[in-house]
């Protein structure tokens, strides 16, 4: 898997969660940082990211993951999308 796969990946669950979730509709791109950019987005939305990510990629995170912050730092797709790949190249 590619960074640029990886953020399209994150662009389009986080799309969906936030359609779902009936939040307000934001731009997102590889800079969005989703708990400081995204109505709504906290540790439960988190989890649904991950989850959906597993079964639409055949990927299996470690549980205590958190695509979007680490290390005391809030992330964006950008970095996320890093660690999808750490993840993806795992699976292998």
């Amino acid at each position: 898997m590619s960074k640029e796969e990886a953020i399209k990946i994150l662009i389009s669950v986080l799309t969906e969660i936030q359609e779902m979730s009936d939040e307000q509709a934001v731009a997102i791109n590889d800079k969005t940082k989703p708990y400081n950019d995204l109505p709504g987005f906290d540790s439960v939305r988190r989890v649904e990211c991950i989850v959906t990510i597993e079964s639409n990629y055949d990927l299996n995170f470690k549980t205590e993951t958190d695509l979007f912050f680490q290390k005391g730092k809030f992330l964006n797709l950008e970095e996320a999308a890093k660690e999808l790949c750490k993840i993806a190249k795992d699976k292998k």
